[in-house]
């Protein structure tokens, strides 16, 4: 079993999650989420953190959460490459990106646009260096390191 805590308590038992409800209007549950689905991914849990979205993405619907919509879309566009479903995730990262959100929410979404197109076509600067900017302006180093391996990657 995985426990994870904030604001509101979940379980993971044998692939069904539950949740029990201290905040009525959900952000704090979202946010373990996402922190959940950052930690399985980081560890190519693809088949954990895909079970994660698949509840969380919908709660963010039912309460009303689009920053977190599209954090959690964003998100999710990152996990499909894993395995191999590049049309997919790029429309996780279009849907994402051709409606107003938080910059901050943009960064997976330009990553793996910009991955996509260079490794289908060759080209991607636009969406690479609108990922880079992001990671410059807010400095999280958890974006710092794709970031570069993207930016190697379309030099290489």
């Amino acid at each position: 079993m995985l426990f994870c805590q904030a604001e509101a308590v979940f379980r993971v038992d044998r692939g069904r999650y539950r949740a029990r409800y201290r905040d009525p209007l959900g952000r704090s549950l979202s946010k373990t989420f996402t922190r959940c689905f950052s930690s399985s991914t980081s560890r190519r849990n693809r088949s954990a953190s895909a079970d994660l979205l698949a509840v969380s993405i919908p709660l963010t619907v039912e309460r009303d959460l689009p920053i977190c919509r599209v954090w959690q879309m964003g998100s999710r566009g990152r996990l499909e490459p894993l395995a191999g479903d590049w049309d997919v995730s790029l429309q996780d990262a279009n849907a994402v990106l051709e409606e107003p959100s938080a910059p901050l929410a943009r960064t997976w979404p330009h990553l793996v646009r910009g991955l996509v197109e260079l490794r289908r076509s060759g080209g991607s600067a636009d969406d690479l260096d609108a990922a880079w900017a992001l990671v410059e302006r807010y400095g999280e180093m958890i974006r710092v390191l794709p970031a570069c391996g993207a930016l190697v990657e379309r030099v290489g």
